[in-house]
């Protein structure tokens, strides 16, 4: 007759790695987020300055609220630098988002990593215009013509 023996050697640790990967760490408590906002460049990222950054909260469980909202303010340093201390509760998503006036609206909320220290750098593009004098000297046709669409959909125009 064989022993049993092994096999609840090996049950009981299947059982107990399930119990411990099955753990998952309290997600409340003291959090920090701190960072920069900067202007995204294609070379390399500068210092926006002074520039008002959001805190916010989203309920996971509410689908019709339509989106997180804002439980702090914090304007940047000149050098770009924010922070915010908060105490995370778990049933909640937080979030950081930034605005410039001289940059489109940042429509991305940044996730954090609730009960820890979160390094979060915001970056914004800047706006930039750009004015073209074109003149078809010489038409195939009298359909012959230049499209211009605009993609800015923050109050953009083109004149």
């Amino acid at each position: 007759m064989k022993s049993i023996y092994p096999l609840s050697k090996i049950i009981l640790f299947f059982c107990s790695i399930i119990f411990l990967t099955s753990c998952r760490k309290d997600q409340s408590g003291p959090t920090k987020v701190s960072g920069r906002v900067l202007f995204e460049n294609n070379t390399s990222n500068h210092t926006v300055g002074v520039s008002k950054v959001f805190l916010h909260r989203l309920d996971p469980t509410c689908f019709s609220c339509g989106g997180a909202g804002i439980i702090d303010t914090f304007y940047s340093n000149a050098d770009g630098s924010y922070s915010f201390t908060f105490n995370a509760d778990e049933n909640y998503g937080y979030s950081v988002s930034a605005w410039n006036s001289s940059c489109f609206e940042n429509r991305i909320d940044i996730s954090i990593d609730k009960g820890e220290k979160n390094k979060i750098d915001i970056t914004l593009s800047p706006i930039g215009y750009l004015r073209l004098f074109l003149r078809n000297k010489f038409p195939l046709n009298e359909n012959d013509a230049i499209g211009v669409s605009n993609t800015y959909e923050n109050g953009g125009c083109l004149s």
